[in-house]
């Protein structure tokens, strides 16, 4: 039996952290943010869980494949992804299916919800109108519209990021969440 020893054919210790660091360093940047290492993470589990036929794979040019939960997973954690959700409650829509959040006039507040959830949207001052693009696409409708860079309407309802706890009272929400998103409506 022949053996080799460990360095001699394999890359150093730091040429794999600066590939890993590649990788899922999406901005480029040279620094991991939460958001990304928390991808790697979930990358990492998903890659050690058993298939699950309630899960639709969805293409996304950032890291090849976006995981799609149906609602009938939603919980009530308020901060999924370390992003604070104050105004919506995915616990008492779990009836939904996936198709349901296309139907126009049927789940829009949940098709924005599943939409940054399911693609780790970051509240930073420029969201909206990338989100308002990708949702009209998918669900081939036009109803969502930027109303400004950190706002995302669509009737006579909106989505908005804040800084944490902003719509939240004191004690309701994780206040190690790094931002948060709020639903309201302009409806009187």
């Amino acid at each position: 039996m022949s053996t080799t020893p460990i360095g001699a054919h394999s890359p150093t210790l730091a040429t794999l952290v600066e590939q890993i660091v590649d990788r899922i360093d999406r901005n480029n940047d040279g620094q991991i943010t939460r958001a990304e290492f928390g991808d790697l993470l979930t990358t990492l589990v998903s890659a050690f869980r058993p298939a699950n036929a309630d899960r639709r794979s969805t293409g996304d040019a950032a890291d090849g494949v976006v995981d799609e939960f149906p609602p009938s997973m939603w919980t009530d954690n308020n901060a999924p992804y370390g992003m604070t959700f104050a105004g919506f409650s995915p616990q008492n829509h779990r009836h939904l299916t996936l198709a349901d959040l296309g139907i126009p006039g049927k789940a829009e507040k949940y098709a924005v919800y599943h939409y940054l959830v399911t693609h780790r949207i970051q509240p930073t001052r420029d969201w909206a109108p990338a989100a308002a693009e990708a949702l009209n696409k998918k669900y081939n409708t036009n109803v969502f519209k930027a109303i400004d860079g950190e706002t995302l309407g669509y009737g006579y309802e909106y989505v908005h990021s804040a800084p944490n706890g902003y719509g939240m009272r004191a004690g309701t929400f994780n206040p190690h969440a790094t931002g948060e998103f709020f639903w309201g409506t302009t409806e009187a």
